[in-house]
C-alpha cells in the first residue's frame, strides 16, 4: 500500500469535500443530523433525500447542489458544506441561486403559487463567511420600514465554523474538524468516519478509486505549478501551507514538504 496515500486518508477529515461527500452519500443518518442541530429541530422526519442534485436551468446558469432533503411536511433543504479552501467570493449570490433553483425545479409546471415548498439553503462553513463571530446566521425577507418577517418561506443559513464551545452546534462542528474517529462527539459520524476510512484504505491502490486519486492529485498539481513558477523552495512552502490549512499534522507536512517541523509553526 502507498503509504502516502495511507496517511492521506487518515488526515481526511468530514470537511474535507471528497471525503464528505462519500460519508454522507453512504450514511444519510449524517446530513439528517446536521440539519435537525443546525436548526434546531430533532423531532424533524426526512422522506427523500438526493445528493449531488443538478438543478438545470435551460435558460440560465444551472448548479450542482450538494445534498438535497425534503422533510415530511415537503420542506426542502439544500445542505452545503464548505472547507475553508473552497472560494467564497460572491456567496451571498450563490446562495440565492440556490434558493431559486429549489423553487423553479420543484414547483411543478401548473401548481399555483402557494403551492410552492418552503426552502432552507444550509451553508455549513468551516470559516466565518460573514465575519460577525456569531455561530449560526439566519437570513430572512425583511420588510425594511417596519423590521417585520416577509413570509416567503425562504431562509438561508450559514453555519460559522470557527466558533465551536460545548453547545449541540459547537460539537458538531469540532467533529467535522478531526481526523481521530475515537474523539469524535456523536455516534452517528464517528461510525460513517470509521467505516469510510476504512473503505478508502482498502481501495488505495484500484485505479477506480477516483474520488480519492483527485484528492492526492490536488495537492501534486498544487506543487508542480508552484514549482515551475516559483522555485521547488517556494513550491514546497505554500504545498505546506495548504496542507497545514487543511489540518493535516505537522509531522506528515514535514515528511512531505522537507521542512523542518520546528519551521511550519511560522506559515500558519
Amino acid at each position: 500500500m502507498d503509504n502516502k496515500r495511507e496517511e492521506i486518508i487518515k488526515s481526511l477529515r468530514l470537511f474535507d469535500d471528497v471525503f464528505m461527500k462519500s460519508c454522507f452519500k453512504n450514511h444519510k443518518e449524517c446530513l439528517e443530523l446536521v440539519v435537525r442541530i443546525v436548526l434546531n429541530k430533532p423531532n424533524l422526519e426526512f422522506v427523500q433525500f438526493r445528493e449531488q442534485d443538478a438543478l438545470t436551468n435551460q435558460y440560465g446558469k444551472s448548479a450542482i447542489l450538494d445534498f438535497v432533503v425534503r422533510d415530511k411536511d415537503g420542506t426542502f433543504y439544500d445542505v452545503e458544506i464548505e472547507s475553508a479552501k473552497k472560494t467564497t467570493s460572491g456567496y451571498q449570490k450563490r446562495a440565492r441561486l440556490y434558493s431559486s433553483l429549489l423553487d423553479t425545479f420543484y414547483l411543478r409546471k401548473g401548481d399555483a403559487y402557494n403551492q410552492m415548498s418552503d426552502s432552507y439553503v444550509i451553508f455549513f462553513c468551516e470559516r466565518d463567511l460573514i465575519g460577525k463571530n456569531l455561530p449560526l446566521y439566519e437570513i430572512k425577507s425583511q420588510i425594511q420600514q417596519t423590521g417585520e418577517i416577509f413570509e416567503d418561506g425562504r431562509t438561508l443559513i450559514f453555519v460559522n465554523g470557527e466558533v465551536e464551545g460545548d453547545s449541540e452546534l459547537g460539537r458538531l462542528i469540532r467533529d467535522f474538524k478531526l481526523t481521530n474517529p475515537d474523539n469524535m462527539y456523536y455516534d452517528v459520524l464517528r461510525s460513517a468516519r470509521k467505516e469510510e476510512m476504512l473503505n478508502f484504505l482498502l481501495t488505495t491502490g484500484r485505479p477506480e478509486n477516483e474520488l480519492l486519486d483527485a484528492y492526492v492529485q490536488e495537492y501534486e498539481e498544487k506543487g508542480r505549478k508552484e514549482g515551475l513558477s516559483q522555485g521547488k523552495a517556494e513550491g514546497r512552502l505554500e504545498i505546506a501551507k495548504a496542507m497545514l490549512a487543511d489540518g493535516m499534522p505537522a509531522e506528515m507536512v514535514s515528511k512531505y514538504s522537507s521542512i523542518p517541523v520546528e519551521q511550519l509553526a511560522d506559515l500558519k
